[in-house]
């Protein structure tokens, strides 16, 4: 149960602007991550701005995960039930910041990564909700792909997809306020992916931010060891979620239609218009320059 100033804050989605001094919570869902978390909470605790807390929600490890994360003085959160939603809800409900921060424990972030976080939610007020970035890909055979591709995907090819920014797990943060607005709409489930779910659900409230200049560098080893789930297991997933979420993706669509990504007729209006100005350019210059004359001179020239 909340009590009634913050139920009075979660009732208002998060619309008010941030001030100077907030909180910042990292949260960090973990089942046997005794090989990775000891460089995520490095790097962690390497940060230009301190995280206020970091948990580390250990759900059922049997590992030396809980061990790992105490050195590095990570608060450790218990989590019974098996599943990265069931993680994720605990380690949100018991984040004491104003802003709540993700990342996996396979995950390393940049050193500026809390800064970042911090300034998106302070440069942009009024109706920032929630802010994601850009997730690089680290073991996979596009491990040397430029970062500005990663940017282009995650701006373009997935906003066009679903009409919105998607925000992604291992580099998320989202207000405490709005957390408590959506928590209990969310759904639960094996074929739910949880940070687009996540997302979907805080479009009805307000605005997610894609901030470029917030970047992790993740791990694919999963798909890599079980590659039916990449080709099949989360093809499916992402049709489930279309299924179940078109109302949502007709909403957030419906706002949007007045950026020119999300409608064809001005891409082409304005695709045909570059071409029509570059061609009329270039043949006006063409048309004025001096051509060339022989004996290396040019005719036209004092």
């Amino acid at each position: 149960h909340l009590n009634p100033p913050l139920r009075q804050l979660a009732d208002r989605g998060g619309r008010e602007g941030f001030k100077h001094n907030m909180k910042i919570s990292v949260v960090i869902p973990a089942h046997n991550e005794e090989a990775f978390i000891g460089e995520c909470l490095k790097r962690l605790s390497e940060q230009t701005r301190k995280a206020d807390e970091i948990i580390v929600v250990d759900n059922n490890s049997t590992d030396k995960t809980v061990a790992v994360a105490q050195r590095y003085g990570a608060r450790i959160v218990k989590e019974r039930t098996m599943g990265i939603i069931y993680a994720r809800n605990k380690g949100f409900n018991a984040a004491r910041g104003d802003i709540i921060a993700r990342t996996d424990a396979d995950t390393i972030v940049t050193k500026n990564w809390v800064e970042t976080i911090y300034k998106s939610f302070v440069n942009k007020k009024n109706n920032l909700c929630a802010v994601g970035g850009v997730s690089i890909i680290t073991d996979t055979p596009l491990t040397d792909t430029p970062k500005y591709f990663s940017y282009f995907y995650y701006k373009y090819i997935l906003r066009f997809l679903s009409g919105m920014y998607q925000l992604r797990g291992p580099n998320m943060a989202i207000s405490r306020r709005m957390w408590y607005k959506v928590r209990k709409e969310l759904c639960v489930g094996e074929e739910i992916q949880e940070d687009i779910d996540l997302s979907y659900h805080i479009m009805r409230y307000g605005h997610v931010l894609f901030n470029p200049r917030l970047i992790a560098f993740t791990s694919d080893r999963r798909k890599i060891r079980n590659p039916l789930s990449f080709f099949v297991i989360y093809p499916v997933r992402n049709v489930i979620m279309l299924a179940t979420h078109w109302n949502y993706i007709t909403f957030i669509k419906e706002r949007m239609k007045h950026i020119p990504l999300f409608n064809f007729n001005q891409i082409i209006k304005r695709r045909l218009r570059m071409i029509s100005s570059y061609f009329s350019n270039r043949k006006f210059k063409n048309s004025t320059l001096p051509s060339p004359a022989r004996g290396g001179k040019k005719e036209g020239l004092q």
